[in-house]
Formats: structure tokens, sequence, C-alpha cells
């Protein structure tokens, strides 16, 4: 359809619009309305008497002819009277005039068929629904400030600017400063322009086709509400943002003054907390820019180059606030027309069926022309499988970077690891993204920033107890790497949380109205505890391995000192390697030691957590091509800031040369590199299986600098670990108990495969089945006798 009938149509629509306006004061504007046929009789009938059409035509042609072809025809009865008989010539002219208003009225229905069938479909659709938009705006805004507005009018601005309306409304004496232009435009979610009070009367022009003010940057959106009319027909507005194709006469927004919104940027930029790389990238774009203009009123002429972006980095660093500030500052120096930013993710550019695709991305390119395109998450493109029609989002996102190169600027965002192997997979667009700005974690004190400005605003106080248990939760729970949880998402969570308890607290104790506003140290999850990490009562839990216990001395002190020195400023010969190698036999303690070096570790301030994640070769190693790299990763992630313990290590290269523990071997090592400030990696296994490992794998030993050899418990000792158990479970041993046990325990030391703690676990458990089957056959059952057990409990 051209332009033309476009315009004929919209030009219908709006004179419906002034009926309604006319006839049905204060009444919602509905569908209904806009596809009327211009009589009430006429419509009632249709609608219960669609056959009626062919006896209402005439009529209908009657009552929509010009009235100056009503004079010509009475004209031409007159003169027929004179040269015929009368009642003949009047016959034939009002025949005549019926057949024409017959065909007439053919043609009004045809009309206002094409308008209603056009008002269902593509631009018409989004024409009428905005107009519907706009007219129960206005009447949403009276009806809401009755106490302020007395009355309200709309006016359309006329045929040659359809969709443009004059607004006005009415206040009461004095009143009409309450209502400001913040406020319509956040109602209309458009722009109000030449917006202006003048003696209790508000007026403003409103373009009901206008662009969203969310898609402009402003600062507050409102969201698009549900009006149910008076008609018991709900109305929605329009979803459709973008301006209609046809070139209005009128340009839809103001012209933006460009060094008010530099300064705005600069000014936001300024105030973010932290992410000095990415201020420091931001700060060069504008200088080159800037140069660039420079250059061109000298002649000097110079390529822009691309000014597409890839954000890295873990969530809530910032990313699309980030955006949000580079969309002003490229509109500011011009490098773009509008500077609004358009936040997109897979979902809002792949669609579900073949041929939607392209469409849908097309429309996205389309929003975001003048501004940037925001693309979170954009390595999701790539991760479909061969049904998946990922890629041709990317084929039409390349294509449309290339059709509006000159206003339109493209940020892919998402986790660096997933970004980097995106583009490998994509190498076209490698070339076309050259910026990368990585976007760094955040401190915890960077976070107590933070959290001091939601507090604020939130109308919180906190004293210094309190700011120092926050921190402390920041320290603990902020793990630099990959990071779902921390950064901006984990300080708002943390106060949220801490608002969940002290609701808690006051509403179980009671409270006082000023108590409200309080957020103490027990809120954040902290509570003082007067016992501290005590290595030497670790150590007598634990039987044997003097030797180590020592090492671990010796390291616990050094790390000790290291952190003095670190809180005096002074150097701490960094850089020394933790990971460790623990050899040794099963049962022999391996487990437990490598728990309470995360322990000291963690009290010494090197690892965040302390947890210890155990493993072995099933929970790295897959069973297909690709899938081992990111199973090692996964775990790796899930021990960040902990110990990550992986058993029988030696089983990583015992496979064939098609086996992936190779793989698993190389995703550790990379992974120990990238987190090795977060990450404590312990290898164990038996002594000989170890040193075969590292022996074909000789580039690990000097990755492992620290080694651990476990040996065999004694018979002794492992009497003194059966006597724990024992005491720990309150159970007693009878005379004659030990010669047994330690017989046992002899036995089990001279075997080839000793299993040190597990035997004695298992001779334990051995001895409590046997004397439930003992005490069975027995029938006073006193509490020594439940607890006793006998030499014969423990024999074979």
């Amino acid at each position: 359809m051209d332009a033309f009938v476009q315009q004929k149509i919209k030009n219908r629509f709006i004179q419906r619009v002034e009926e309604h306006l006319k006839k049905k004061p204060g009444k919602y504007l509905t569908n209904h309305d806009l596809m009327q046929n211009g009589d009430r009789f006429v419509d009632r009938l249709l609608d219960g008497f669609p056959l009626a059409i062919f006896g209402l035509a005439p009529v209908l042609g009657l009552v929509h002819f010009n009235r100056w072809i009503h004079y010509i025809t009475l004209g031409l009865a007159v003169l027929m009277s004179f040269s015929e008989s009368p009642f003949s010539g009047i016959f034939s002219l009002i025949s005549l005039y019926l057949l024409a208003a017959y065909f007439y009225g053919w043609i009004v229905f045809s009309i206002n068929g094409l308008v209603n069938w056009n008002s269902q479909r593509g631009v018409m659709r989004d024409f009428t629904l905005n107009l519907q938009h706009v007219v129960n705006c206005t009447i949403d805004i009276y009806q809401a400030n009755q106490n302020i507005l007395s009355n309200y009018k709309i006016e359309s601005c006329g045929p040659k600017y359809p969709g443009w309306f004059n607004i006005f409304l009415y206040a009461h004496p004095g009143q009409g400063s309450v209502i400001n232009q913040a406020y319509i435009q956040g109602i209309y979610s458009l722009e109000a322009r030449y917006f202006q009070i003048e003696n209790d009367l508000i007026s403003f022009q409103m373009n009901a086709m206008g662009e969203k003010i969310y898609a402009q940057g402003l600062s507050t959106v409102y969201s698009q509400p549900t009006y149910e009319t008076q008609q018991s027909i709900t109305y929605d507005q329009p979803i459709t943002n973008k301006q209609s194709s046809i070139e209005s006469e009128v340009t839809s927004s103001q012209p933006i003054n460009r060094e008010a919104m530099l300064a705005e940027a600069y000014k936001e930029l300024q105030l973010m907390i932290g992410l000095q790389p990415v201020k420091e990238y931001l700060s060069e774009m504008q200088d080159m820019i800037s140069l660039r203009m420079e250059r061109e009123k000298i002649g000097q002429s110079l390529s822009l180059g691309s000014m597409h972006m890839l954000f890295t980095g873990n969530p809530g660093t910032g990313k699309t606030t980030v955006a949000r500030v580079a969309a002003k500052i490229l509109c500011g120096l011009g490098a773009v027309t509008k500077g609004h930013l358009v936040e997109v993710t897979r979902e809002d550019l792949v669609a579900e069926y073949i041929g939607q695709t392209a469409p849908k991305t097309r429309k996205v390119i389309e929003q975001a022309i003048g501004g940037v395109l925001f693309i979170d998450e954009a390595y999701t493109l790539g991760k479909g499988g061969d049904n998946d029609f990922g890629q041709e989002a990317i084929d039409t996102l390349v294509k449309g970077m290339e059709e509006n190169r000159s206003n339109l600027v493209v940020i892919l965002a998402g986790y660096t690891k997933e970004m980097n192997d995106f583009l490998k997979k994509n190498s076209g667009l490698r070339s076309r993204f050259p910026n990368i700005v990585e976007f760094p974690d955040y401190t915890p004190e960077e976070l107590l920033k933070i959290g001091r400005n939601i507090l604020d605003q939130q109308g919180f106080v906190v004293d210094e107890s309190s700011e120092k248990a926050l921190l402390q939760i920041l320290e603990r729970r902020q793990i630099a790497g990959r990071n779902d949880d921390g950064n901006g998402r984990l300080v708002r969570n943390v106060i949220e949380e801490a608002i969940r308890r002290q609701s808690k607290r006051l509403k179980q104790k009671g409270y006082h109205q000023h108590e409200l506003k309080v957020l103490q140290a027990e809120d954040f999850g902290f509570i003082p505890s007067e016992e501290k990490f005590d290595l030497e009562a670790e150590f007598a839990q634990i039987v044997g391995n003097e030797e180590i216990k020592e090492h671990i001395r010796m390291l616990t002190a050094q790390l000790h000192i290291q952190k003095l020195r670190r809180e005096q400023g002074l150097s701490t010969a960094g850089g020394q390697s933790l990971h460790m190698v623990f050899k040794g036999s099963p049962g022999t303690g391996k487990t437990t030691f490598a728990r309470l070096i995360g322990k000291v570790l963690r009290e010494v301030g090197v690892l965040k957590s302390g947890q210890l994640i155990e493993t072995d070769r099933s929970g790295l190693v897959a069973s297909y091509i690709g899938q081992t790299a990111p199973k090692v990763y996964e775990v790796v992630k899930e021990a960040l800031g902990g110990v990550l313990f992986i058993d029988e290590a030696y089983a990583l290269a015992s496979g064939s040369e098609q086996d992936f523990g190779r793989e698993a071997i190389d995703a550790l090592v990379k992974a120990m590199e990238d987190y090795r400030e977060n990450l404590v990696v312990i290898l164990a296994g038996y002594e000989k299986d170890m040193d075969q490992f590292f022996a074909v794998n000789s580039g690990l030993q000097s990755r492992f600098p620290t080694i651990f050899t476990f040996k065999n418990y004694t018979p002794a000792e492992l009497y003194e670990i059966m006597e724990r158990f024992v005491s720990k479970e309150n159970y007693l041993l009878s005379n004659g108990c030990k010669e047994v046990i330690m017989q046992r325990c002899v036995e089990e030391y001279q075997s080839d495969n000793p299993s040190n703690g597990r035997f004695v676990r298992n001779l334990f458990e051995l001895a409590i089945r046997k004397q439930s089957i003992r005490l069975q056959r027995e029938r006073a059952l006193d509490r020594e006798t439940l607890m006793l057990l006998k030499p014969e409990d423990f024999q074979n």
C-alpha cells in the first residue's frame, strides 16, 4: 500500500477519534469505536443482521451523499418538470438518484471495510493502538487527578500531521504547577512537546507514533498498563515502539543538547565505583572521537573505524550501566544520532520456527538505529545445535551492522571465557568487534562503598561495627574468577538478607520506631565469637603423622607472618605456590589433613572460604569429545575460594591415547593459573602410582612444590584410633579387648595393602553388629550392658 492511501486511512481514523471525543466525552476509545460506519443505527443493525447491508446500502448512500449532489439533483428535477411531463421527469430523476445512492452506499461500505481491515494489520494496527493509547492515557490522567484537574480537551493537529494531538488539562485555581512534564511523560511513555503551564492551563503536544521515552535513555521507565473500558473490552497498549515508515512532516523529538548529554555521561562515569580500566577505555574513546572532529575541521580525513565493542566479565560488574553511559557519550560526540540503549538477549533475537529469526532480529536492529544495541550473554547465540537459528541471528546482525555502520553501535556482553570461545567459532565477528573491554570484579572494599550507597538510598543507618560485619561477609563471599552471584548482585543480596533478619529480630523482640532504620552486625549474619582457630587443638584430634603436622606448623607460621607484613605494607616475596601432593595408602588421613589445610589457609587470609571439594577421575573426565574441559571447569568453579582435593589423581593418566584424561590435566593446569590466588589443588594417591604419574607428566611436578608422604599407621596408632571411635560413640571396651584388637591391628599393619583408618572403622562397625546379635539372646539389658563391647565382638 502506497503512502497516499496510508495517509488517507490515517486521516479517516483521526476523524473517528474526533467523532468519539464529541459523542462520548470521558469514555475510553476502543478499537470498536475506530471501526464504526459513522451511523449508530446502521452499526447496531448490522451487528445483529449482517444481511441487512443489501437493503441499507442506498440508505447509507443517501446519508453520506454530498449536499451539493442534493442541490444539483433538485435543480435537474425542476428543469425536467418543464421539458417532460412532470410526473415522468420526477420519476426518472428519483430512479437515477436512488441508483446512484445504492452504488455510493456500496462505495462507503467498501471504504469502511478497507479501513477496518487495515486497522488490524501492520503499521495501521500500530497506528490505531497508539491513538487509543494517547486518548485513554489522557482520560486516566484526568480521572486520577480530579482533585487537581477540572476538565481536559484533546484536539487533532489536522490531516497534515496524523497522530499529533494538542492536549489541554484545565486545573483548579492554583493547582496547575502540581502536574509536571516528567509525570505526563511517565504516564504516556511518550515525549510531551511544547509543555507549558499558563494560568492553570497545562498544554502540550503528543505524537501517538513517537518513540517510547525509555528508548531515548530517560531515567524513569514506566510499565505499560492495561485498561478495562466501560464497554467491557480490554485495551492494551501497543508493543511496537517504532515510528511509521512514512516520514512525518513533524519531527518526533526535540533537538538533542549534545553538550548536556556529554556532561551528564561524564558525571555518571565519575560517580561509578571501581571499574578503573573501563573508565580509562571510555576516556580514550572520547578523546579519539573528539580529535577526529578537530581533524575534520582542518581537512584531515581519518576514518573513525569500528566502534562496536565486546564487554567481558562476570555478572554484576556494571556492563549494562556502562553501555548506557557509552551510548550517551557516543551521541554527545555525534557518533550516533539518538544515544538510546536497546538491551536484548537471545530470546529477543532468535525465533522458534524457520523464517522467523531474521525478521525478528531486523526489527531489533531498526529499534536500535541511532543508538547502541546491547546483547547480553551473546555467546548463547552460538550454543545451539544444527537445528538452532542462532547462526541466522548472527548473520542478520552482521548484515545490519554493515548497513547501519554510520549510526549504530553494537555491544556484545558475556563471560570472558564463553565470549572468547564464541568469537573463535565465529571468526568473522572478531574483526568487527576490535574494542574489547574487560570488566574486573569489584574488591570487597569497593562493594562496601556500593553497599553504603544502597543503604543510604533505602534510608538505613549502620554503625562502625555493622560496616565491619558487612565487609567481612563481602570478603568471604566475593571470590575472584567465575562468580555468578558476586559483585553488585552479592552486595544487594547481602543487604536484602540483612533486612529480612532485622525484620524478624524486631518482630520477635519489639522495637521503637527509630530502630526500623538501624541495621546491626547480627543482621548481616555476623556473630562475634571468642573462639579462634586453634591449630594445636585440631592436631590433638588427629592420630599420628607427626612429621606432616610439623610441616603444617611451619607453613602456618610463614603464612601468618606474610599476612602481618601485608597489613603493614611490606613485601611478602609473593608468588609462592601452595598446591600440594599427598602420597600414601588409603585411610592415612589425607582427606582430614586436606580439610585442615583449608581452614589454615582461610585463617591466614590466603583463601576466602577454605571449603574442601573432593573429586576423582569420574568427576573430571567425560565420555565424549569436547565435554571434559567444561566438566573440569565446573568442578573448579565450585572449589574457588577453597581446596580442590583430587583423590587417586594418577588415574587421570591411566587411559589409552583416545582417553580424555590428558584433556582434564591440561584444563586443570590452566585453571590453576587462572585462579592461582583463589584456589589450592591437592593431588592424592598411592606413593608409587603418584611417582609414575609425575614421571609421565613431568611439567606438573613444578606446579606442586609441596609433597607430603603419609605413612601407614602403626599397630599402636591403629589401637588409639579404635579407642577414639569407641569413646565418641559412647561404647566401652571390656577386659581382654585390647589384646584381641592389637592382634588384629598387627595383622593389618603387616598386610600387603593395609587400609589403615578404614580398617579400624570397619572393625568397629563389625563389633557393633556382633554385639547386637549377642545381646538379642540376653534378657536383662541395662545401660552398661548396652555400652560394653567384649573380645569376641572383635574376633573373626
